[in-house]
């Protein structure tokens, strides 16, 4: 049976949830070689649907959702409101979606978010341990035990209420090709997709495009000087991107 969820709802791919937030120590958040922490896989935003498949804990469930592809996805059940919390998403259009990414500059980069406000309640059935001041913490541990950011393709997926595939994997084959026959810049259009298996680059006009990265997190930059430096290391093709190529999708046009 499907259940509604009308509140963001993180998803990992542990079962793992205090390990993920605390650690033995009730401080840490466990983070990769390069400072990443890896269980978040995404975050279900307010309507997206979900099957409860198995229980695992008192409150740990493994589930499917047709918002996210896996096998190992689970969540804190707790975090289901019953009652809409959200308001509704006004009607997309393609202005609404570029006005939203550019309102997201500043925001921290988080592997798998797509909540750019982070979610407070992690904190409440999360706690730090006793005698912990959460606010000593580190600012990017603070991000990641709230799961306050947000990823590159996770940018655009928040913008767009989740109309968008979320992981760039999918992203290269979303919308329609658009033909390299003449420099990048003078064919690009609002919303276009620079992209390859692992980033995107979303263009917002003629003379700008926005990103999510590590170092910077949501930052606008020249879309003239960006290219310039995509292409210094990859180059264009019209489909199938390999680990030394892009395409431009387009996608936008139902708005």
């Amino acid at each position: 049976m499907s259940t509604i969820v009308y509140a963001p709802v993180p998803v990992l791919n542990t079962p793992g949830f205090a390990s993920c937030f605390g650690g033995e120590d009730g401080r840490s958040i466990p983070l990769d070689e390069q400072g990443l922490m890896r269980g978040l896989e995404t975050i279900l935003l307010p309507g997206s649907s979900l099957i409860l498949k198995q229980k695992i804990s008192e409150h740990i469930w493994r589930i499917e959702t047709p918002s996210y592809s896996g096998e190992k996805l689970y969540i804190d059940k707790r975090l289901i409101n019953e009652k809409p919390s959200i308001e509704q998403p006004s009607k997309l259009t393609s202005q609404k979606i570029c006005e939203t990414l550019k309102e997201l500059k500043g925001t921290p980069y988080l592997w798998g978010g797509n909540w750019p406000l982070g979610i407070d309640e992690m904190l409440n059935l999360y706690p730090p341990a006793f005698a912990v001041n959460f606010f000593s913490l580190s600012p990017k541990i603070q991000n990641a035990w709230l799961l306050k950011g947000v990823d590159c393709s996770g940018l655009l997926y928040y913008a767009t209420n989740g109309h968008t595939p979320r992981n760039t994997s999918d992203l290269v084959n979303y919308g329609k090709t658009v033909s390299l026959k003449k420099e990048i810049v003078q064919i690009i259009e609002p919303l276009d997709l620079i992209v390859w298996k692992g980033h995107v680059i979303i263009v917002i006009d003629k003379e700008t495009c926005i990103e999510s990265t590590m170092e910077n997190g949501v930052h606008l930059r020249s879309l003239s000087e960006r290219v310039k430096e995509v292409l210094k290391t990859r180059k264009p093709v019209n489909e199938n991107p390999s680990d030394d190529s892009f395409v431009i999708r387009r996608w936008h046009a139902k708005f």
